[in-house]
């Protein structure tokens, strides 16, 4: 099974205080989050050179928490 960008994204909001754990995120907040979860997937694959076989938006389960803190400090700095 896989994580989808909007599970990711979730739990990097929560990771950094801006949803509850009882909330999904809305609106511009998600729409943000995303965009910035989604630019820095790409640099970083970019970056890296890697030709993996997922993209942002079908995580493997082992690596949903690395990318959620991955997105979560993307969005803190």
């Amino acid at each position: 099974m896989t994580k989808t960008a909007q599970d990711i994204v979730t739990l990097a909001l929560r990771q950094i205080g801006v949803t509850a754990i009882d909330e999904q995120p809305e609106g511009a907040e998600y729409d943000f989050a995303r965009d910035v979860y989604q630019a820095e997937f790409a640099r970083m694959k970019a970056d890296q050179g890697f030709d993996w076989a997922w993209g942002f938006d079908d995580v493997p389960d082992e690596l949903f928490q690395p990318m959620a803190m991955f997105a979560a400090s993307s969005m803190t700095a």
